[in-house]
């Protein structure tokens, strides 16, 4: 009897993920075990949903469960060289992966709700927006617009430079290295008055589009 040759069929990971999106947290996690491929695209596909309603011991561990497949589906992604990142967090005390912000490959990074803490190196970065963010270090401000000088959006919402210093300001000189800058959208935050002088004497050149939202304005540390 001749014997059955074995044809091998494999799909795009669009396709995989899309079969995936029909099928429940469980199950398309359970997909993950036909093959690497199937692992790989359940660790990229696009929403990933955990709830602790599904989950059988206790809060704190569903917790950390949580915060450790979410550390690692990033941290994959960066591996993957993942272009375009936007993340969500609830509460706000996930902090960030190093892998984040070190990445050479990452253009538009999107970030609500964490922790920002360590060397930011993300020289490719364009697009930058960071809303309800805990920069840990006061200087964490200068040193994401000195390495990511190829900015062109930047905005920053709700962000605190350091919960030990609440009166901090955001002044030019945070921001006078983003040559390329072209949109600026500031909200609830303290901004020096220097920041202004630097406008009028064109610190900016490419810079067309400005909002500031709720924007507390100090001089010399001091709210006029």
């Amino acid at each position: 009897m001749e014997k059955c040759k074995r044809i091998q069929i494999r799909l795009p990971e669009a396709i995989i993920q899309q079969i995936q999106s029909f099928l429940s947290e469980e199950e398309a996690a359970r997909t993950t075990l036909i093959s690497k491929s199937w692992y790989n695209a359940w660790q990229t596909r696009p929403v990933l949903v955990l709830r602790n309603l599904d989950w059988r011991s206790s809060a704190a561990e569903f917790s950390e469960f949580a915060v450790k497949t979410m550390r690692r589906l990033i941290v994959d992604a960066m591996k993957l060289g993942a272009t375009d990142l936007n993340l969500e967090f609830k509460p706000t005390t996930f902090v960030l992966p190093a892998e984040v912000l070190g990445s050479e490959s990452l253009l538009r990074l999107s970030v609500f709700g964490c922790e920002i803490d360590g060397n930011f190196k993300c020289s490719m970065l364009k697009s930058l927006s960071l809303d309800l963010v805990l920069l840990k270090s006061d200087d964490m401000l200068g040193i994401i617009t000195s390495c990511c000088k190829s900015i062109e959006e930047l905005s920053l919402s709700n962000s605190k430079a350091s919960l030990s210093n609440p009166r901090r300001t955001l002044s030019s000189m945070n921001l006078h290295e983003l040559h390329k800058l072209k949109r600026l959208y500031l909200e609830e935050l303290n901004v020096d008055y220097c920041f202004f002088y630097d406008l009028l004497e064109s610190r900016f050149p490419c810079l067309d589009d400005m909002s500031l939202v709720g924007c507390f304005f100090w001089l010399n540390g001091m709210k006029p």
